[in-house]
């Protein structure tokens, strides 16, 4: 992966996330030196992001970070420094609204993860579609180190409930290589430019597939059904089915 970022452009409201769009794919890249650890402001400018980017016709996203670096760090520590408790709960909600954008996106996201991705960094990622990552790294929920706490809920959605909470309480990190038998991960690379070019390997796979009717339909389905119970969910999946069906036949 080329390190340079001269053809992207910075999300507005930060200079931590730029961005390329190609077609019908978004190209997203963390680069806040050293560790890519991000600040509350970076998170809102994400999540703004995210809420209009269907709107400009993309279907497929891809999020990771410059080589050399990790994917995320999470949170830039220090702006918790004396906060008041209201304070704090307000920074945790814009890390929090993160995840709101996107899952709901109807944009598919696919999370290339190498290095770590520590606290909110693994949140984001917990909270995209797809994730791909690096044999080398490793994932975990560090908050209880520093005094803190937070994580759990999402993380659970994406590896099993126990594993999860041994993280959340024990805030050790987890080898990729776990994480990938566990089905956190749906491939792992050898080096940063594999992983790289796997991602952009599978967005444009998506991106033939996704046409349509099908495109922003299939992923708000997933995340609608998911909301429901099995039989209202199986519903909710039939009458898609019907729907894009029915307009690729009309």
């Amino acid at each position: 992966m080329d390190e340079t970022t001269d053809a992207y452009e910075h999300l507005p409201g930060t200079c931590a996330i730029s961005y390329e769009i190609s077609g019908r794919i978004c190209y997203l890249r963390i680069h806040s030196a050293p560790v890519n650890a991000l600040r509350f402001a970076d998170w809102a400018a994400l999540t703004s992001f995210y809420a209009g980017l269907h709107d400009r016709n993309v279907a497929i996203a891809v999020i990771t970070g410059l080589p050399g670096r990790h994917f995320c760090a999470g949170n830039d520590f220090t702006e918790f420094s004396g906060m008041s408790e209201d304070d704090a709960l307000t920074g945790s909600r814009i890390v929090r609204d993160v995840t709101y954008a996107l899952r709901k996106s109807p944009v598919i996201t696919i999370a290339a993860m190498h290095g770590a991705a520590m606290g909110g960094g693994l949140i984001a990622a917990s909270a995209c579609d797809i994730r791909l990552g690096t044999r080398s790294g490793k994932i975990g929920l560090p908050e209880v180190k520093v005094g803190a706490f937070g994580g759990y809920r999402i993380v659970q959605d994406v590896l099993p409930a126990a594993e999860a909470r041994l993280m959340a309480f024990s805030g050790d990190p987890m080898a990729n290589s776990r994480a990938y038998e566990l089905g956190f991960y749906q491939s792992l690379f050898d080096t940063d430019d594999a992983l790289w070019d796997g991602a952009v390997s599978l967005a444009k796979m998506l991106d033939d597939r996704m046409t349509g009717p099908l495109t922003h339909a299939a992923k708000t389905c997933v995340y609608e059904a998911s909301q429901l119970d099995f039989e209202a969910g199986f519903d909710r999946e039939i009458a898609t089915g019907a729907r894009v069906l029915s307009a690729l036949n009309s």
